[in-house]
């Protein structure tokens, strides 16, 4: 063998190992779940039964079902997280979140926010920037292999374009109608805002959060068991 085909042979089998090693790795990200066995069975549980129905006008629910409506369009009536996780291409399930966040904003009449799909803490499937009017969605969670998780990715994106409700209330431009009050508690509360890893309860329980909470889960809910009876 010539010294030129010895090199070419070499760098084919460094290769190849680098390769093994990506997909390996690859497949472990694919596979984590960063979530014991325990909070992954009550988060598939937490849509069971109808939450309360969070500070909604006639408007925000009316509107609800129109959500409910691009849900049933975009995952086509079957349960979102089996339903992306039947995805294996990354890139196609990107573009699914996209389509989903994308419309979801314009329904809500919020086409001045962006959507970013960003590498966030791992403690976090999603967030929304006040001061980028951005909803960031944690890629990592989109590589997950399990239908949970991507459901609560999707509930994620529910739950962050909610803030962005707020922030466009409390700066003047409210097309849900919340009342003033309410309104003024979301102002209030981000003056004095509770951080997750400070106080999960009292993270959970302040305002805007507790409205974000509320309504991702109650539309979820909604969501599941329109289709669920339709089976």
């Amino acid at each position: 063998m010539s010294i030129v085909s010895s090199v070419i042979s070499g760098i084919r089998n460094v290769t190849s190992r680098i390769i093994d090693i990506i997909k390996r790795f690859v497949e472990n990200i694919r596979n984590r779940t960063e979530y014991p066995p325990a909070v992954i069975e009550q988060m598939a549980h937490q849509y069971d039964t109808k939450p309360e129905v969070p500070a909604n006008t006639e408007k925000a629910l009316e509107v609800n079902d129109r959500v409910v409506e691009l849900m049933n369009d975009v995952f086509h009536g079957k349960h979102p997280g089996e339903y992306l996780n039947a995805i294996e291409d990354f890139e196609q399930r990107e573009k699914v979140f996209r389509e989903f966040a994308t419309r979801l904003l314009e329904l809500y009449g919020l086409t001045d926010v962006k959507v970013a799909f960003e590498h966030l803490d791992k403690s976090y499937a999603g967030c929304y920037s006040f001061d980028r009017k951005t909803l960031s969605v944690n890629v990592s969670y989109l590589t997950l292999n399990n239908p949970v998780l991507l459901l609560d990715a999707v509930d994620t994106v529910l739950h962050e374009s909610r803030h962005a409700l707020q922030h466009a209330a409390m700066y003047g431009h409210n097309p849900l109608g919340f009342d003033e009050e309410t309104i003024k508690s979301w102002i209030k509360n981000m003056k004095n805002y509770i951080r997750l890893e400070n106080d999960p309860k009292g993270y959970r329980e302040q305002p805007v959060e507790k409205d974000a909470f509320d309504s991702s889960v109650y539309t979820i809910h909604c969501y599941l068991h329109e289709n669920k009876a339709e089976e």
